[in-house]
């Protein structure tokens, strides 16, 4: 039965209910009232039938007016029929509430219902990545194990490794270090020459190339007087600590014009000053250790020539052969060819238009 028939039905039994009781109350009330005039009971015939009237010895009493205990009774339990009804009245307006609040609920989750299957499906979804992701992660895992296992692996063979290192160091021979250098090709010098002495641990810079042309100036000048004598000396300088000594000779030449005199350069030698004829007493230039240091006169001079134009010519005295073999290798590292021009002690530094030329390596 729809909700609607039950109400009406509750309507038309609260009305049959108060129709009885209003009844009731009219009788109780009607049996209060006096006679009105003109009835039987005023009229003297009544009055005498009345008195006539014997009842019998065992007739019962009838009170002609209603008790009025019944009648506070009555009204109590219509009051408490009232009371009920209010009661029912606000439950049924709750009852009522409640029915349209879960009507909006059926429809709210009656709309939601698509929602959810979307939800649901998201979750399995998400559910089925997160088993994929957990398999990577369980293969993922099983790898950094074989890769735990095998720097394990690795870790104890460096630390026997280094066992043995330490034992060997522990035990290891006094060794020699013995230098090898291989032997440069020689190759004679053919273009600029930058020249050194190395005499008693000392090195100083020749100014061979300056000096000579002094030398030609000097020459020149004198011509001359040289061409009137067969043998003509002269000296230049000093220039850097040394002096240049030559000697010219002059002949007579025959030529398609007749015969005329001719002049040459017959040899040359560098004689340092204020030294002795064998070479001691020398203070010229720099000691090997101070010439390979930085600034030292040598860095300044070699800052001058580039490496692939100048070939390092070093004169180069018995006493200095090992200081030789420092210069040398550090040339080497500098990129410099070097040549050597060794002397004997006393020999000065010389040369002539036949004489050899240098040979670098």
């Amino acid at each position: 039965m729809e909700e609607g028939q039950d109400s009406f039905l509750d309507v038309i039994s609260n009305m049959v209910g108060i129709l009885i009781i209003l009844v009731m109350i009219a009788g109780v009330r009607a049996s209060y009232s006096d006679p009105e005039p003109g009835t039987n009971e005023d009229r003297p015939e009544a009055r005498v039938e009345a008195s006539t009237e014997t009842p019998g010895e065992n007739a019962p009493v009838v009170s002609s007016k209603a008790d009025p205990e019944m009648l506070r009774e009555i009204e109590e339990q219509y009051r408490q029929f009232l009371d009920r009804q209010a009661i029912n009245a606000g439950l049924r307006s709750r009852l009522n509430e409640t029915s349209a609040l879960m009507a909006r609920i059926r429809a709210k989750i009656a709309s939601q219902g698509r929602e959810g299957a979307e939800l649901l499906d998201t979750i399995a979804t998400i559910k089925a990545a997160m088993e994929i992701h957990e398999e990577e992660l369980d293969e993922a895992e099983r790898e950094m194990f074989r890769l735990k296992t095998q720097l394990a692996t690795v870790d104890v063979k460096l630390e026997a490794i280094d066992r043995q290192r330490q034992w060997l160091d522990e035990h290891r021979p006094t060794a020699t270090v013995l230098e090898n250098r291989p032997t440069p090709l020689g190759r004679t010098v053919e273009g600029k020459e930058v020249h050194f002495r190395l005499l008693a641990g000392r090195l100083s810079y020749v100014p061979f190339d300056s000096l000579f042309e002094k030398m030609k100036a000097d020459v020149g000048l004198r011509k001359n007087d040289f061409f009137k004598q067969s043998v003509s000396t002269g000296t230049v300088g000093p220039l850097d600590g040394y002096r240049l000594r030559y000697r010219v000779v002059s002949f007579d030449v025959l030529g398609p014009e007749g015969t005329g005199r001719r002049m040459e350069l017959d040899c040359f030698e560098l004689i340092a000053v204020g030294e002795n004829p064998d070479g001691s007493g020398s203070r010229l230039g720099e000691t090997t250790d101070e010439a390979l240091r930085e600034n030292s006169d040598l860095m300044r001079r070699l800052s001058r020539y580039m490496q692939d134009l100048y070939t390092i010519t070093v004169w180069v005295y018995p006493d200095s052969f090992e200081d030789f073999q420092r210069l040398k290798h550090y040339l080497y590292q500098r990129g410099y060819k070097v040549a050597a021009r060794p002397l004997e002690l006393g020999q000065p530094i010389s040369a002539s238009p036949n004489g050899t030329k240098s040979t670098a390596q």
